[in-house]
């Protein structure tokens, strides 16, 4: 990129990050007093990928925008392994060793089957058998969550970490495939920051509590990037968009009613910190 395109792209760029960094700021506020169910569904929201598919619809057409969600999609279901991973190793291990040898083997399937992130059907496969794995291996939760607050802080850490992961992603999109931009949207700061910090402040009860929300949360994201995958192209970026947002609505209404149905009180449980 010349000097010259590089300086006019600068504002633009910055305009985006900061009104990405005031959507989530604002979206945490009005969220972060809920129970753990509900931090670890505000958890799993793409507060950043939603974002940055955004921009890259704008500027590249639908086709590009679609192309990377299914590469979100696909870094969905390895989220959802990651967070399978971690709760194993937290049994036994502090958050440095869990974080790493959850990493450590997310990577590993990762470079195992990274080949099927441009077919849709294999995406799709490999997501379903993520979350199928990840809901038979999560630990029960088997004492109730200690009380908690989140902090002011920490909404603003997450916040501003969306913003440039916002920025990174549009200046990805410049030199990098779609596969790769979907990616970089996708990355989970907000669950893995958030996983290490409950870990390191609160009882295990309460990580294994935000954990199991946390991968509903990412059931309601796989529903919305996957649909916005399949209809950015049939529908035009209005129409996927709309449809994306009532997919990923969806689980979420479910999840509420059946966690009523169970234990109300489990929506006035724990409130952890949503940081990104």
């Amino acid at each position: 990129m010349s000097i010259s395109l590089y300086a006019a792209a600068t504002p633009a760029l910055l305009g985006r990050g900061l009104g990405t960094l005031a959507a989530v700021a604002m979206a945490l506020v009005l969220l972060r007093k809920g129970g753990h169910v509900l931090a670890g569904l505000v958890a799993a929201i793409p507060v950043t990928s939603v974002p940055a598919l955004a921009w890259l619809g704008r500027d590249h057409g639908a086709a590009f925008a679609a192309a990377a969600a299914l590469s979100a999609l696909y870094a969905t279901g390895l989220t959802a392994l990651h967070t399978l991973f971690y709760a194993l190793a937290a049994r036994r291990h502090g958050r440095a060793l869990a974080l790493g040898a959850s990493t450590a083997g997310t990577l590993a399937v990762c470079a195992g089957t990274r080949f099927l992130m441009g077919d849709g059907v294999g995406v799709l496969l490999f997501t379903l058998a993520c979350f199928a794995i990840a809901y038979a291996g999560m630990p029960p939760v088997q004492a109730p969550p200690a009380h908690s607050h989140a902090r002011v802080r920490d909404i603003s850490f997450s916040a501003g970490v969306s913003g440039l992961v916002s920025m990174i992603a549009t200046l990805a999109s410049r030199e990098a495939p779609a596969q790769w931009c979907g990616l970089v949207a996708t990355i989970p700061v907000v669950g893995i920051t958030t996983m290490v910090l409950v870990h390191g402040r609160w009882p295990l009860a309460n990580l294994r509590a935000f954990l199991r929300s946390y991968v509903h949360g990412l059931v309601a994201k796989a529903f919305f990037l996957g649909t916005l995958a399949a209809t950015l192209v049939p529908l035009g970026l209005v129409g996927g968009w709309l449809s994306a947002l009532v997919a990923g609505a969806l689980p979420l209404l479910a999840r509420q009613c059946l966690a009523q149905r169970e234990d109300p009180a489990l929506l006035h449980g724990v409130t952890v910190p949503t940081r990104l």
